[in-house]
């Protein structure tokens, strides 16, 4: 595999309406994008100026292969990082962020048949009953790719005790992270599968009673799910007295955004497959997951859910009404403001507190940016100043951007101290993470620090307790504080 870039379908981005996010304020990063809903917004101060990084070389045998696919998940200061250990299969690190300096508490292997398989699921992490789930990819005596849901228990203790999950395994490869409908004691876990063959699934995990749910789609396309993480949402059906349902939404490869209620998960005949449809341009897949949101509309809240698409040149931001998820198609559905022409994306949109939204993006030739744009914005020229921007045009000579911003804001007191903190991984050779500050009053764009890794970097940071924590393809470990 050519180590300055994944193979990953080029897929860009245009903008939607953004206003206020709904936010879940926790002292941990339990998921993929810190909480449930998806929104990469980081709740503790992270470094906004130059940082101190320790880098942790992590077990691993032979030096081919991706190192680090996945996103970790913090809680109490301790990072948990699934990761490709090469010819030792799929393992799993704690480290301990507090330390000094900061230090692996305990390293396991947590499935050896997966012999240099990437692990690109992040996982969930229980913080009530402190149980970590794992989703690994592994490879069968014939050869063959399958997937297995594994818990890991006994957190603190070296080691801990990783198990499978009786009867949660299948064909194909664990394609998204896992996703749940509360950042605590779960009912139950989402996550999908990637076959590259359409025979891909989504699947219900209960946690109580160990049942696995199957959504395999209708007819005779399939489908497969790769990177699309799963949000939740009530929806209030007026042609059904206004009953309002518990919904699991989560995008594919075809691309559908599906709508699939929590109390039928499994059934093909209820919820929906809402069709996104744009006038101008091929959708491509949603490899993005889906983030919720609300803004005040004539003194009416409404809630939305917020994702990207992509096809071979230009993507699209979808916004839609969340009350309208279960209706036919989605061509009224879509507020494109602005269109990146030859830039792709795998981002999962960030809206910070200011009212930004930060997507990373790709050109395919090792280049690649941040954008940003201002709420309402509804220009179609990406370069117009209209609020829409390279944000900032030097990030394309940094290298490829597939990962999903995280942001801290400073969103109180005088305008002109108000500010965006955005911080990202490139997937390039040296893997580099970065800061940048934009100032809304001023439009100002600042780089305030890099740290240059020893290889690509996929899917970007995760933050708790002002640490930021990433992995890189040379399974080097770094925590920046």
């Amino acid at each position: 595999m050519n180590k300055t870039k994944r193979n990953i379908l080029s897929i860009s981005l245009a903008i939607a309406l953004v206003l206020a996010l709904t936010v879940t304020a926790l002292a941990a990063w339990p998921s993929f994008q810190g909480h449930v809903d998806n929104n990469g917004r980081i709740a503790t101060q992270p470094p906004i100026t130059t940082p101190t990084t320790t880098a942790i070389q992590m077990e691993y045998n032979n030096t081919e292969g991706i190192g680090v696919g996945a996103s970790p998940v913090i809680d109490g200061g301790d990072a948990y990082t699934l990761y490709n250990g090469r010819k030792d299969g799929a393992r799993l690190q704690s480290t301990k962020l507090s330390a000094t300096p900061p230090s692996t508490r305990w390293n396991i292997v947590v499935d050896a048949t997966a012999t240099n398989v990437p692990q690109i699921s992040t996982p969930y992490l229980d913080i009530t009953n402190d149980i970590l789930y794992v989703g690994v990819t592994g490879i069968d005596s014939n050869g063959d790719y399958y997937w297995q849901l594994y818990t890991v228990t006994n957190l603190s203790s070296n080691p801990p005790i990783a198990e499978r999950v009786p009867g949660a395994f299948g064909s194909g490869r664990f394609g998204t992270p896992i996703t749940a409908a509360t950042d605590t004691n779960p009912a139950h876990l989402y996550f999908g599968t990637f076959t590259g063959t359409w025979a891909g699934a989504y699947y219900q995990y209960k946690v109580s009673t160990g049942a696995l749910v199957t959504f395999k789609p209708s007819g005779t396309k399939g489908d497969d799910f790769y990177l699309a993480g799963a949000a939740f949402v009530a929806i209030t059906d007026p042609e059904d007295d206004n009953t309002t349902t518990d919904y699991v939404v989560f995008g594919s490869e075809h691309p559908y955004l599906y709508v699939r209620p929590v109390s039928d998960f499994g059934n093909p005949a209820v919820g929906n497959a809402v069709t996104l449809v744009n006038p101008v341009k091929n959708p491509g897949s949603v490899r993005s997951s889906i983030v919720n949101y609300k803004q005040t509309e004539a003194g009416v809240e409404v809630k939305y859910v917020l994702f990207t698409s992509g096809g071979s040149s230009t993507g699209i931001l979808w916004q839609i009404a969340v009350d309208n998820l279960l209706q036919p198609t989605s061509g009224n559905y879509t507020i494109t403001c602005g269109e990146m022409n030859s830039i792709a994306t795998t981002s999962t949109p960030v809206i910070s507190s200011n009212g930004y939204i930060y997507i990373g993006g790709y050109n395919g030739d090792g280049t690649g940016a941040i954008w940003a744009y201002t709420p309402g914005n509804a220009t179609t020229n990406p370069t117009s100043v209209n609020g829409v921007q390279y944000y900032p045009e030097p990030l394309f000579d940094t290298g490829e951007v597939h990962s999903s911003v995280v942001v801290w804001s400073i969103s109180t007191g005088p305008a002109i101290g108000r500010r965006d903190y955005i911080y990202f991984t490139a997937n390039a050779t040296t893997g580099t993470g970065y800061c940048y500050s934009y100032a809304p009053s001023s439009g100002t764009v600042t780089p305030v620090w890099s740290d240059a890794g020893n290889g690509p970097a996929l899917q970007g940071f995760a933050s708790d307790a002002g640490y930021l924590v990433y992995g890189d393809d040379s399974n080097t470990l770094r925590v920046i504080s």
